[in-house]
């Protein structure tokens, strides 16, 4: 079980997602899990709050920067 991020940032055409909806993903799927009777772990609650998170073409964009230093 990993954050939803981790999955976005593998996908170029999320990069348009901002933090407070990454985190809405994440509530979903730990809903989902939950329904299934899955103890959630620390990480996956944490992912669920947007101060958590950041925007997908911020991370992109500090990524490309940082492979050029």
């Amino acid at each position: 079980m990993r954050p939803v991020s981790e999955y976005l940032k593998l996908q170029g055409r999320f990069g348009h997602l901002h933090a407070e909806h990454i985190a809405n993903l994440q509530k979903f799927a730990n809903q989902q899990w939950q329904m299934m009777g899955v103890q959630l772990p620390e990480a996956l609650v944490k992912a669920a709050d947007p101060k958590n998170q950041v925007n997908m073409a911020a991370a992109a964009e500090a990524e490309a920067v940082a492979q050029t230093l």
